[in-house]
């Protein structure tokens, strides 16, 4: 075994027991790379369906998508119907979350989020740690699921609870600002009934 895979483990052990005390159930989940440990955490909150996918990404997974070719890049639009077409299929059980699966949503959710206001506001502010917050609902005015960033700046991870409560207030703040969007003008309050950790 070398100091490499030491270290790995102990990077690995040291995240899980943090999702564990925030009260994720990660069961057996593997990471088979040490180098998320300190990366983005992004929690993808499906509201229609109480799902939550928890993925953390690789320290350097934003900087390795700007690092790519313009001239390959693919529009951010299509990035959006991609991911939020991936995250439907996950949560509707029609696609089984793989290791693969999972790279390709790490891959498609960072290439999102860099695309948006809200990954700049981070870089604006310098967030230490930056956590995202992915809401992904049905928007009754454009007659499709959409997805929407929020940015956290927190050094621990959410716990299911707090999750509950920052969705809930960014919901209450979309409603007051556009009541279009929901279904006869309600809020339903969002629970994390169902948890995946990628």
């Amino acid at each position: 075994m070398s100091i490499t895979s030491i270290t790995d483990g102990a990077a690995y052990l040291k995240l899980k027991t943090e999702f564990k005390k925030a009260g994720w159930s990660v069961g057996n989940t593997r990471i088979d790379k040490a180098d998320v440990v300190g990366g983005p955490t992004v929690y993808i909150c499906d509201v229609d369906e109480s799902y939550v996918i928890l993925l953390n990404l690789a320290k350097n997974s934003f900087e390795m998508i700007e690092a790519e070719d313009s001239q390959a890049r693919v529009p951010h639009h299509d990035i959006c119907q991609a991911v939020g077409h991936l995250i439907t299929e996950i949560v509707n059980e029609k696609t089984k979350l793989d290791e693969e699966l999972a790279n390709v949503l790490s891959y498609g959710i960072t290439a999102y989020i860099n695309g948006t206001e809200s990954y700049a506001k981070t870089l604006e502010l310098n967030f230490p740690h930056p956590q995202f917050i992915i809401i992904h609902q049905y928007d009754h005015s454009a007659k499709e699921k959409v997805l929407r960033p929020v940015p956290l700046s927190s050094p621990n991870v959410l716990r299911p609870d707090e999750l509950e409560l920052f969705v809930g207030k960014i919901l209450r703040m979309d409603f007051e600002a556009h009541p279009e969007r929901f279904k006869s003008g309600k809020i339903l309050p969002f629970s994390a009934r169902n948890t995946i950790k990628v």
